[in-house]
């Protein structure tokens, strides 16, 4: 509980050097950019990305925009004319018996010059300055910046929780980042130096894994001794849309829980373990008060107390970035969720074993 307690703390210092540090500069000017956009099955979301990528503003900035199909099932072709139409897009397809978005990614980054690789997925809606305010992030000392993402508002209960829990997740990220210690980011939004994927060879150390195409990449180049940044700015944050069904939130939680052991620094593993041991301690806390008894219920409700307080105080540095407000009851409904689910996906994804983009993974 009070590694937890520190580690939330951590998170909002970070929150707060970010929001009071420069969010945007004109050392982005004159730097040429591609935008490489990976994409299967994405037929439903094509037609409004690509008008929000042709509306993103670009002067003084050298835009190119490549989309790699990775084998897509869809009946995309109607799009095809309407991308190869615009000038300095192209598409790229992966070849046979490859597949993936890592592998995707590599693809379009191979095939471009440009000094700065600016990565968005196919499900998001990008505001128009988002180009120009991640590209803005960067100076000489800057290898990778990271960008905020929310889920697109819906009035439903489960939509609403899930845009608690994922602006939970998205300003972990970005507090680590401002406490110089960057772990999770959103491949949703990100950018970074070519020179640099080229230089901690891309994706080669973790391919094999279907997720960790984003944090990965950014703890390679910040292990390089260059500096993170990350754009928390109302006007840069992308939208993507929320699960659809609790399956497929399930699905997609354990396979974003699947790469922590894989994670390169020992310590960085041992951090996380300490974070699953205290949830899994509250799951066992039945087990806690019946040897303990009173005194074990009263640690148990402390432990309940600190941590529902503490999320809540950092969930309120998200206020009116990635959610409206943090509705009370609607936090107090899903604190009932986290437990049980955080636990859930961190076993399941351990063992492996999820269905992502109509294909069967085993991690």
């Amino acid at each position: 509980m009070i590694f937890y307690i520190h580690f939330l703390l951590k998170i909002k210092r970070g929150l707060r050097e970010i929001k009071k540090g420069k969010q945007s500069s004109a050392s982005g000017e004159n730097l040429s950019v591609t935008l490489v956009i990976p994409f299967r099955n994405e037929v439903a979301n094509l037609r409004n990305l690509i008008n929000d990528v042709a509306k993103l503003e670009t002067e003084n900035i050298e835009l190119e925009v490549i989309f790699v199909n990775d084998h897509s099932e869809d009946d995309w072709e109607e799009f095809r004319t309407q991308i190869l139409q615009k000038e300095n897009w192209r598409i790229l397809e992966l070849g046979e018996g490859v597949t993936g978005k890592k592998n995707a990614l590599t693809e379009g980054i191979k095939y471009s010059d440009s000094e700065i690789i600016l990565v968005t997925d196919a499900d998001c809606q990008i505001p128009k300055n988002w180009l120009k305010l991640m590209v803005g992030q960067f100076d000489e000392k800057t290898g990778f910046v990271a960008g905020a993402v929310r889920y697109k508002s819906y009035e439903t209960l489960f939509t609403k929780i899930q845009a608690l829990e994922f602006g939970g997740l998205i300003l972990t990220g970005a507090g680590l980042i401002g406490a110089g210690e960057p772990v999770i980011c959103s491949a949703a939004s990100m950018a970074f130096r070519r020179k640099l994927f080229i230089e901690v060879e891309g994706y080669n150390l973790n391919n094999s894994l279907s997720s960790g195409d984003d944090e990965f990449l950014m703890r390679s180049i910040a292990r390089l001794g260059y500096k993170v940044g990350y754009l928390l700015n109302k006007e840069g944050i992308v939208e993507t849309d929320p699960g659809k069904s609790i399956g497929g939130f399930v699905q997609q939680r354990s396979r974003w829980a699947s790469k922590g052991i894989f994670y390169e620094e020992p310590i960085l593993i041992l951090k996380l373990v300490l974070i699953f041991l205290f949830y899994l301690s509250l799951i066992l806390s039945p087990v806690t008060i019946w040897f303990f008894g009173w005194s074990g219920f009263v640690l148990v409700l402390i432990s309940l107390l600190f941590k529902g307080l503490t999320e809540y105080f950092v969930l309120l540095e998200g206020k009116g970035l990635l959610y409206e407000s943090v509705d009370l009851a609607h936090f107090l409904f899903a604190e009932q969720l986290h437990i049980p689910y955080i636990v859930f996906a961190a076993i399941s994804g351990a063992f492996g074993g999820f269905v992502w983009k109509g294909r069967k993974l085993s991690r």
